[in-house]
């Protein structure tokens, strides 16, 4: 790509493609904005790097104290990596110092669900549940227990929202009881599901239900918010809009929308207490880019922008006009099981059967199908497989930027709607 500009991009050859996927789930407020550019020249110009074990800067604790008051009540601390990766395995060290802080010797073990992406180191890929990605890697995957993951679409006929949530709580205690709940240190879940498995949001019922299970056996509920965080869902953190609070939030993507790399960890008082009493010094890990200054200034100049523009509260109005366009366009479609998703992150499954919910034959590959004739037609959105069971079930996301004009929305999904057609034509 030459050239960028609002949710459009060009390649050498002058072709235009639109951004229905903010790149990764990244570019929230869309491409070529100068503003971001100059911010961070300035800090360039000013201090361009400190070694955070050492030195703050001002767009550091600037920063830091920012994402604090935009997270849920009760995390109090931020910490800055350079990419979401980092910040889950970040986590993963304060939950073990915490339990080691607490006399839990036996507690290193990291819960995870099934079909969740949690990031592409090893500790990280250990802790995703997807098959596919942690296939090549299985003689250094770490023993983290697996969790069953959770979709209201594929919910047992007549069960109602309230009583799923709650039978798969019993199902993750279940679970912990066979891994022993005495060896885990934290449970690491997505508020809303990312790449994944496609924009699934938690039935009533489950995230209180998960987060009493954590409480009773001591266990830390940490939300990768490194998709959803800055906005994607509405609200500032989708954590903030659940029936119960993390023990810590990791965040990336939207925090500096692409303009640098940047992601983080918030931290619960309760966490920060217990470590402070055994080691002051045991909450820094130590990263050669944490907290870059030149980063910390792009992600306080994307919060600037969000704020001037309203834009998350716009996500936030615009959430059921999303889904209904999406709905419009080819809700009706014969391979289409599921529009789902929250604030600007939507989900598609697609399906053999619809009454049934039966997927497709994952030898299909219908989600590159539809990725790829998409692309052909000039627009970009994200698709995988696995959402069922690892291996079958296709989806695709639609992540656009959050200012995103009417008409660019018609169009994407426009687009798709042809992209999908082509798609199930390519089956016969």
């Amino acid at each position: 790509m030459v050239r960028a500009s609002g949710i459009e991009l060009f390649d050498a050859d002058g072709r235009r493609y639109l951004d229905a996927v903010s790149g990764i789930y990244v570019a929230n407020i869309g491409y070529g904005l100068g503003e971001i550019g100059e911010a961070m020249a300035r800090q360039a110009a000013q201090v361009p790097f400190v070694y955070a074990g050492d030195f703050a800067t001002e767009a550091e604790t600037t920063l830091a104290e920012r994402v604090v008051a935009l997270a849920p009540d009760g995390l109090a601390k931020a910490y800055f990596t350079s990419g979401g990766s980092e910040a889950n395995e970040v986590a993963f060290k304060i939950a073990r110092r915490y339990q080691r802080a607490g006399g839990n010797e036996s507690r290193w073990r990291i819960a995870s669900r099934w079909q969740s992406y949690h990031g592409a180191t090893m500790a990280t890929l250990a802790a995703s549940g997807k098959v596919s990605r942690r296939r090549d890697f299985l003689p250094y995957m770490l023993d983290f227990p697996k969790l069953p993951a959770v979709s209201l679409y594929r919910a047992p006929l007549g069960l109602t929202a309230q009583a799923y949530g709650e039978e798969q709580v019993r199902e993750v205690e279940r679970r912990l009881i066979q891994e022993d709940p005495a060896s885990i240190a934290a449970i690491i879940i997505e508020p809303v599901t990312g790449a994944g498995s496609g924009a699934l949001v938690p039935p009533p019922g489950y995230i209180r239900g998960l987060r009493a299970l954590c409480d009773r056996h001591d266990i830390l509920l940490i939300a990768d918010e490194v998709v959803t965080g800055f906005g994607r869902t509405g609200a500032a953190f989708a954590s903030s809009n659940l029936e119960a609070l993390p023990d810590i939030i990791t965040f990336g993507k939207g925090v500096a929308a692409g303009y640098a790399p940047l992601a983080g960890v918030l931290i619960s008082s309760k966490v920060i207490e217990r470590l402070e009493r055994a080691a002051p010094s045991s909450l820094f890990t130590g990263y050669t880019y944490s907290g870059h200054a030149v980063s910390c200034a792009a992600g306080l100049a994307v919060l600037d922008y969000l704020d001037r523009h309203d834009l998350i509260a716009q996500v936030r109005k615009r959430e059921s006009a999303f889904l209904a366009r999406a709905q419009a366009a080819f809700g009706r479609h014969q391979l289409v099981g599921d529009i789902r998703g929250k604030g600007a992150l939507m989900g598609i499954e697609f399906v053999a059967d619809r009454e049934s919910r039966a997927p497709l034959d994952p030898a299909l590959g219908f989600h590159r199908r539809v990725v790829e004739a998409a692309r052909g037609l000039g627009l970009l959105v994200r698709g995988e497989a696995g959402v069922v069971d690892g291996v079958s079930g296709d989806h695709v996301l639609v992540a656009p930027a959050f200012n995103a004009t009417e008409a660019e929305l018609d169009e994407i999904f426009a687009m798709l709607a042809v992209a999908i057609e082509q798609a199930a034509r390519s089956l016969h």
